[in-house]
């Protein structure tokens, strides 16, 4: 220890006082040379520190002194509002009279609403735990397949969120969980006067944001019962008819439909625009049917349920012809 870069440094511990070694880099992770430099140093006064994680410091220390003035993000703002439907108990003065029926046991009338547990314009902290809690009700003779359960989570782009659902609520995701190994003896066992009974399972649904991940997971009386299958449901219209010998159609327009989510909604619009594109590809340029197919893309676009994406698509595809692109080519 006496020769190499300790030596060379002589030079400089002479002309200062030094107090301390910080050993650090993989080599400074080495117990045994902390051990030699204790026994060597420590006698003159001069501490030996081998920092926790010393293999990794000095690359920490060069990536920290560049990111101490970075924005680090620790919320995110929910641009959607998210939440379930289910049936609950008609209130009149409340509820629409004309939504309501009767459901399951006939006693009382039940009405389906939209219940948002995330609305639009709510912070989302990293690290954070949402709670969607559910209940299904099982007859008597309940089999096993019924404790699989399928909750969907919905969604809504309305500024206002939604009471009941309708073509602005529509499904996220539907989540799969497993419920055939619960205690059965814990499900809870509903008498109505009328003779009729039935058992009420209730579960929570977990959704989990820790370590920038997206878990979910079900809860049957405080406990765990494993993560869940999500299935996401892409409302795209993800098989386009070829019509009209219109081959390069389908391939292109399941590019922007992937991109810009066609609403199932929209399906009659989309099937009216392929026909469209077929007849565009067919007749002459400046044609009369030309320039009527296109104003009817045009028209079509200008639908509430299909402008965010139509117009998109009617511009890049009148560039496409317009230049000559034939789309059946």
């Amino acid at each position: 220890m006496r020769g190499g870069r300790i030596q060379g440094a002589g030079g400089f511990w002479a002309a200062h006082v030094i107090k301390g070694i910080f050993l650090v880099g993989g080599f400074g992770s080495s117990s045994y040379l902390k051990a030699r430099l204790q026994k060597e140093y420590e006698p003159r006064g001069i501490q030996v520190i081998q920092p926790h994680g010393a293999w990794s410091a000095v690359v920490s220390g060069a990536v920290r002194s560049r990111l101490a003035n970075q924005a680090v993000v620790v919320s995110t703002q929910a641009v959607r509002h998210y939440g379930v439907q289910s049936w609950c108990t008609y209130e009149p003065g409340v509820h629409q009279a004309n939504r309501a029926g009767y459901f399951f046991d006939e006693a009382e009338k039940k009405i389906e609403v939209c219940k948002w547990f995330i609305r639009k314009g709510d912070v989302l902290d990293r690290d954070q735990v949402i709670k969607f809690p559910f209940y299904r009700r099982l007859r008597p003779d309940y089999n096993d397949d019924e404790l699989v359960m399928r909750p969907r989570l919905r969604f809504s782009e309305a500024e206002v969120p939604p009471v009941y659902p309708g073509a602005n609520v529509e499904p996220c995701c539907e989540i799969r969980a497993d419920l055939r190994g619960i205690d059965r003896s814990k499900l809870e066992r509903v008498m109505h006067p009328s003779g009729r009974s039935w058992y009420d399972l209730k579960f929570v649904l977990v959704l989990s944001t820790k370590a920038a991940n997206l878990k979910f997971s079900m809860e049957f009386e405080g406990e765990e019962m494993g993560s869940a299958e999500v299935t996401y449901i892409d409302t795209v219209i993800q098989d386009v008819v070829v019509v009209g010998g219109c081959r390069g159609l389908p391939q292109y327009f399941g590019v922007v439909g992937s991109k810009n989510r066609i609403p199932a909604r929209a399906s009659i619009a989309t099937s009216t625009i392929v026909l469209l594109l077929s007849l565009l590809s067919r007749v002459s340029t400046g044609s009369s049917s030309y320039i009527a197919a296109l104003n009817a893309i045009v028209s079509l676009s200008s639908l509430a349920i299909y402008r965010s994406y139509a117009v998109v698509l009617a511009c890049v595809l009148y560039a496409r012809v317009t230049n000559g692109l034939q789309l059946g080519q």
